[in-house]
């Protein structure tokens, strides 16, 4: 089922060259957005205390799940890219580190997801921005679409974690 998803979706690939410039726009360059929307919202609420356990929050759920899970699954569990796999030139420039589970898509879902805890309305669409980078990064042939989809478990599970851990100190 991963390879023919991957397939599908990276047959996309190649075919014009306005489609691999945008998939590569949101493979690699989509991320500073979801990030700098992210910093946006943490700063939207007028206390400073405020600010800093949103910032604090976002933080700790990426680390955990790019810095920590990620990569313990990729020690565990290591995994070649689509293009060492198969045998191609991928879109963009990238390691050889082990493909399960993306590194993106866990940062990108640890960041909505934090951001809907937030505010819904930017969770959805930072969700929806990482889903889209998730998919461009099998588009230019990255990962499989099963290193996406685990890596938005992780980062959707770590925020979640991280959310219970921050409702657990007391209050001042």
């Amino acid at each position: 089922m991963d390879i023919t998803i991957f397939n599908a979706l990276h047959s996309w690939a190649g075919i014009a060259t306005i489609g691999d410039w945008l998939a590569v726009v949101g493979a690699k360059y989509l991320p500073w957005g979801v990030g700098l929307a992210m910093f946006s919202l943490a700063f939207r609420d007028r206390a400073t205390v405020k600010r800093i356990e949103n910032l604090v929050f976002a933080a700790l759920a990426v680390l955990v799940a790019r810095g920590v899970v990620t990569e313990l699954i990729r020690y565990l569990l290591p995994r070649e890219r689509p293009f060492v796999a198969l045998g191609f030139e991928p879109l963009v420039e990238q390691s050889l580190t082990s493909a399960l589970p993306s590194g993106h898509a866990a940062t990108l879902f640890a960041l909505a997801a934090a951001a809907w805890f937030m505010n819904h309305r930017w969770g959805y669409w930072l969700g929806a921005f990482a889903l889209v980078n998730g998919i461009a990064r099998v588009v230019v042939g990255v990962h499989w679409p099963l290193d996406i989809l685990v890596g938005a478990a992780v980062g959707i599970v770590s925020a979640l974690l991280m959310r219970l851990l921050l409702n657990k100190i007391p209050q001042r």
